[in-house]
């Protein structure tokens, strides 16, 4: 099938183009692709309802510049190559019903709340669709750490494991009676996410075999507090814009090799070095493009939720050798569901933090960060760029559900509102919430686009 689509006229054209007019013109197909799906969603619910579809855009708005028609649709494409529409005939809020049967807003309510939520549903299957693909052609991502023995490079301070006796170059034999080969076993042998997670361990030291009871707390955050940590070299796979990394010159893809001159073996050992480190500066030697560099990073202070201070640096770091695990269809299916509930729940919990106050709307990304991110993921491979589009894909979905006027999930809300009383609001109202709607949204892009403009400053010349 990939030979196929390599062989293919577009694609041999896509490939033949310049690397960074390549990475623009993959982008905006990736993203222009799951605004369509968004549209399709719309369109095909409102064709089943037969409500008339007058326009499908399928790039832009604005002027017509060419397309075709097909029955009552329009099929175009547009003058400004942003997003895409569907015009459906009667669905102006500004007006009352016209009383035309195949009009939107002569249709039953729950024909209109379906038409209105085919969209984000159609995000929402299309992200499931992407990573489903991810899984059962590509696999999943592991670090490469996982298929070795399990001998411990490492044992996180006053952790857990430090006080069970457990030290570097100790080798783990069983967990909780689970023989255990790899770091993967070791993983597997129990849940350390529990309230009090336990571990009746035996490991090998020097060709001696003995044993440890490890019993951790509501504190611990991670496996390796409990079993201390494999050798797993460094990379940096994301960054915060405008935080002290940033601001250090730290660069996506850089190998962490030294912090304050010891060696840096492990994520875990390394954020644990940053965590105590705050308020003070840290010399962090990195490989970048086969080149040795000296950087210096002033971690800030951040307060947890038990009052401990850390700090913080603005990475997402991430083991440097990495796999690809294949799985089976059935497999990667299971794992796509439960992929799309977890990033659902973690969208809907930055959502929330964001309403009362707990996140900062600084953090919202608008065309620009979002066109900067995609364009980081395709430069890193196929695979991290078709997460990234699901990612995106899902984010479509629900925030199109928020109940703002202008997006679905504000018209949804009318819709409620309307059956709640039995009967639709007057021409009037339906202005006022729409415009409303259009004040709120201009604020938004404003703010976005702002942030996006100030992301794009280098961090150093923000002083």
């Amino acid at each position: 099938m990939l030979e196929t689509l390599l062989d293919s006229r577009p694609a041999l054209v896509l490939l033949s183009f310049p690397g960074t007019l390549r990475l623009i013109v993959t982008v905006a197909l990736g993203l222009t692709l799951i605004i369509l799906a968004h549209e399709w969603g719309h369109y095909i619910v409102a064709r089943l309802a037969r409500v008339r579809v007058e326009v499908f855009s399928i790039l832009g708005f604005g002027p017509r510049l060419f397309g075709w028609r097909k029955g009552d649709t329009d099929f175009r494409f547009s003058l400004v190559p942003l997003g895409a529409y569907v015009k459906m005939a009667g669905e102006s809020m500004e007006g009352e019903v016209a009383g035309a049967p195949d009009e939107f807003l002569s249709k039953a309510r729950w024909q209109r709340a379906l038409i209105l939520a085919a969209g984000p549903a159609m995000n929402v299957v299309s992200a499931a669709v992407l990573l489903f693909f991810i899984f059962a052609i590509y696999g999943v991502p592991e670090p490469t750490f996982l298929s070795k023995p399990p001998v411990l490079a490492g044992v996180l301070k006053n952790s857990p494991a430090a006080k069970a006796g457990l030290t570097a170059g100790d080798k783990l034999v069983s967990v909780n009676g689970a023989a255990v080969a790899t770091w993967e076993d070791v993983a597997r042998a129990f849940d350390w996410r529990q309230a009090n997670p336990q571990a009746e361990i035996r490991y090998d030291r020097s060709g001696q075999v003995l044993n440890a009871a490890v019993s951790g707390g509501p504190s611990i955050t991670k496996l390796a507090q409990l079993v201390g940590y494999p050798e797993e070299p460094v990379q940096i796979v994301g960054i915060v814009p405008g935080a002290p990394a940033d601001r250090a010159g730290l660069k996506i893809d850089d190998v962490i090799k030294s912090a304050d001159g010891q060696p840096v073996i492990s994520v875990d050992q390394f954020v644990e070095k940053i965590e105590g480190s705050a308020g003070r500066s840290v010399s962090l030697l990195v490989l970048r493009d086969d080149r040795l560099l000296t950087l210096a990073v002033q971690p800030a202070e951040e307060a947890l939720p038990d009052g401990r201070k850390v700090g913080r640096i603005g990475i997402q770091p991430g083991a440097a050798e990495s796999h690809y695990r294949r799985m089976s269809p059935t497999q990667a299916a299971s794992l796509a569901v439960s992929d799309l509930a977890g990033l659902t729940a973690q969208i809907c919990g930055t959502v929330w933090q964001l309403v009362v106050g707990r996140a900062s709307i600084q953090d919202l990304q608008g065309p620009v960060g979002i066109a900067r991110i995609s364009g980081q993921a395709a430069q890193r491979g196929v695979p991290e760029f078709l997460f990234v589009l699901a990612l995106i894909s899902l984010n479509l979905a629900i925030v199109n559900l928020l109940p703002i006027p202008m997006m679905d999930g504000g018209q949804l809300l009318l819709l409620g509102l309307e059956g709640a009383r039995r009967r639709d609001f007057s021409g009037s109202f339906r202005e006022h919430f729409l415009q409303v709607g259009i004040a709120f949204l201009l604020l938004l892009i404003v703010l976005v686009m702002y942030n996006d403009i100030r992301k794009l400053i280098p961090a150093k010349w923000l002083g």
